[in-house]
């Protein structure tokens, strides 16, 4: 409205950035998919990464599940940066150190570097981030790629506090103001303190928000 009162009907913008988004796991039942249940758990993540990514203005495209082998989901991650122009990509699992956790690895055999993989907070520890060489035509910059823990809390953590800092960059969004706030500590704060921190590292606790203004 204030720009049609003043004669202004063209202003630049920003494209809506587009996010391809995988699930790990075998193991996992995917929607809208005639596989035999049995055996099979629900995806939880892969949904609740979409609707929060449309929520926040972003065009999300669910890739699929990737299977519990490192050739598969080599070949499958590469099918997908040839015929996709994404500007991140985002998978959910695969990124600790069990047997079946081979992000890591088949991101390495796609020549992709891995910025950062297990940092000191909990829940979220495991996840990683890395620059894969793009293979697709028309477009030369490497694709960024988030590798987000399986574990749905985790998950939702690393996404908000680090997958969503990175975009409201990629957006040109300023960063958000922190929340100050005082916690109460417990009468044994020592073993509190061990309690949470075992790794001396940054947690996210719950907390109750009081509101003190009058």
């Amino acid at each position: 409205m204030a720009l049609a009162s003043v004669g202004i009907t063209e202003i630049p913008v920003l494209p809506k950035l587009r996010v391809g988004l995988y699930s790990t796991g075998s193991e996992l039942l995917a929607s809208r998919n005639n596989q035999p249940a049995t055996g099979r758990v629900e995806d939880a993540n892969g949904p609740y990464i979409a609707a929060t990514l449309a929520d926040n203005g972003v065009d999300v495209e669910f890739l699929g599940i990737l299977d519990d082998d490192v050739e598969t989901m080599m070949h499958t991650l590469k099918f997908n940066l040839e015929k996709n122009d994404c500007d991140l990509i985002i998978s959910t699992g695969a990124v600790s150190t069990g047997r079946f956790d081979l992000v890591p690895s088949a991101l390495q055999r796609l020549g992709a570097h891995i910025v950062f993989h297990k940092i000191g907070i909990r829940p979220g520890h495991p996840v990683m981030f890395a620059t894969i060489p793009n293979i697709s035509t028309g477009r030369s910059d490497e694709i960024p790629f988030f590798g987000l823990p399986g574990n749905p809390v985790a998950s939702a953590a690393c996404l908000r506090f680090l997958a969503m800092h990175y975009l409201k960059c990629l957006q040109s969004q300023l960063p958000e103001t922190p929340l100050a706030a005082r916690m109460s500590c417990p009468h044994d704060a020592k073993t509190a303190r061990q309690s949470a921190h075992p790794w001396k590292s940054e947690t996210f606790p719950r907390r109750k928000l009081l509101d003190t203004h009058p």
